[in-house]
């Protein structure tokens, strides 16, 4: 895969020395975060309304890339898995979201509450800042769903793949490759292993960038030229933290039976039959939002400095 992620930032800042007590500091950071991108678009999400895997491009695209084969695609569709490209649900190629006014605010004071040698001075800042969703997050989430990804094997030991059709082949005759010398070619990539009905996929919610809003404020006093008395209060609190929201869980044993009086479900739907958003091809459906609570941590504390301590 080759991907591209780009950010761009612009801070700005000036002091004001409003009276020979107040000192004012002011700054704003805009950031530009451009949606992480991949150059031939080997990215896809699940697309919920239409139950099926959204695909920036159609699926002949890939197969002409090399990224995908009919035969792995053959082998989700005849479970149910429904492949649509971007054009055909009237959505944009882009799989993730360009956030462009990721703007946060910084300010600052300082004010003496007295004059004189050992002066009272009260100081406090406050200041947002935010970051974009990190390019391994999204890596980690849809660079391996189908069809880029399929399961291949060979084992002669097998009856299905053993030269004579019968097992063990390997107990009774010599390996026919060896490894780095004539195993090219050995897995036949037209054949993908069957799967069973029930697939995961991820979707994508409104991606906002994370905000970070942290606070302090302190209030000093010199005790004499070379000690300094202070208290202070820091705080943080984050909103927008990345959060899976699975949106078709599989009912429990109590809950299924007090709801529907019926015997669970068997055989090749046994797998996707008690879920409430799709029942008929997929399991896990979920999907990526920025509605973490994130968090909030307050700390008040005091220290005397002074040289040499």
């Amino acid at each position: 895969m080759r991907v591209q992620e780009r950010n761009y930032g612009l801070y700005v800042q000036d002091n004001y020395k409003v009276s020979s007590r107040l000192t004012l500091n002011v700054g704003l950071r805009w950031d530009l975060n451009p949606a992480f991108t991949e150059q031939n678009r080997l990215l896809n999400m699940f697309d919920v309304p239409s139950h099926s895997i959204m695909l920036p491009e159609p699926l002949d695209y890939y197969f002409k890339l090399g990224a995908s084969r009919p035969s792995v695609a053959a082998v989700y569709e005849k479970v149910g898995v429904k492949f649509t490209s971007a054009a055909e649900l009237n959505r944009s190629k882009d799989i993730f979201q360009s956030n462009y006014f990721d703007i946060g605010p910084r300010a600052g004071f300082a004010y003496k509450l007295s004059e004189g040698r050992n002066a009272l001075v009260i100081r406090g800042g406050y200041g947002m800042y935010i970051s974009p969703i990190p390019m391994r997050t999204l890596l980690a989430q849809f660079s391996s769903m189908p069809p880029f990804r399929a399961t291949f094997n060979y084992n002669p030991n097998s009856a299905a793949q053993s030269p004579n059709g019968i097992n063990n082949w390997l107990l009774r005759n010599p390996p026919e490759y060896i490894a780095g010398v004539n195993s090219t070619g050995m897995i036949d990539l037209s054949s993908p292993t069957s799967i069973s009905r029930g697939q995961g996929v991820l979707g994508i919610g409104p991606l906002p960038s994370m905000r970070i809003h942290e606070w302090n404020l302190a209030l000093e006093k010199q005790l004499n030229n070379a000690t300094v008395f202070r208290v202070r209060y820091n705080g943080r609190h984050g909103i927008h933290a990345d959060q899976l929201n699975n949106i078709n869980p599989t009912q429990t044993d109590y809950v299924w039976y007090s709801t529907t009086g019926l015997n669970l479900p068997t055989g090749e739907f046994s797998n996707v039959g008690r879920r409430p958003y799709d029942h008929e091809v997929y399991t896990d459906v979920r999907i990526l939002e920025k509605t973490g609570p994130g968090y909030r941590v307050s700390v008040l504390s005091w220290d005397a400095a002074g040289n040499g301590q």
